[in-house]
């Protein structure tokens, strides 16, 4: 969800169903050439990551992800033209599609088309540049710690 934060904090998340392993994934159909990105947005300024999380997947997916299935992947700051950034990575487990939306408009500007997907069967040119490393990235090391 577009969202503009004064505390230049951004959220976004990994949705692996634990049954199947699909990923759940967001795609913008109002762009020529849409590409897939991973749910999340903006951390408004009364709420903590976690909540913003919580709130964007249920937003943007229909999905209500509960606080003990989601997990801290990273945390990343950056600061440019002296302002702090902070992009905090989820990974959350859902056991079933239960309320899944399949398209949603978020912010009366933009279609989003939910896409449930096997990982392997994705590649660079299907995925939004930075979500892609963000992705490849976070599923090697959810195998890796069996998170």
């Amino acid at each position: 969800m577009k969202n503009q934060s004064a505390r230049n904090e951004h959220v976004t998340c990994i949705v692996i169903n634990s049954n199947t392993d699909e990923l759940v994934l967001i795609e913008d159909v109002t762009h020529k050439f849409p590409l897939l990105k991973l749910p999340g947005g903006g951390v408004k300024n009364e709420e903590t990551a976690l909540q913003a999380i919580i709130r964007e997947v249920l937003e943007e997916t229909g999905l209500t992800i509960k606080p003990e299935d989601v997990r801290l992947l990273s945390k990343q700051t950056t600061v440019s033209a002296g302002s702090k950034h902070s992009t905090c990575t989820f990974v959350a487990t859902i056991e079933n599609y239960d309320n899944l939306h399949r398209v949603a408009v978020v912010d009366g500007d933009a279609t989003l088309e939910v896409r449930v997907m096997k990982g392997e069967s994705l590649n660079e040119s299907h995925v939004v540049p930075t979500y892609w490393k963000i992705l490849t990235t976070g599923i090697k090391k959810i195998r890796e710690e069996g998170m």
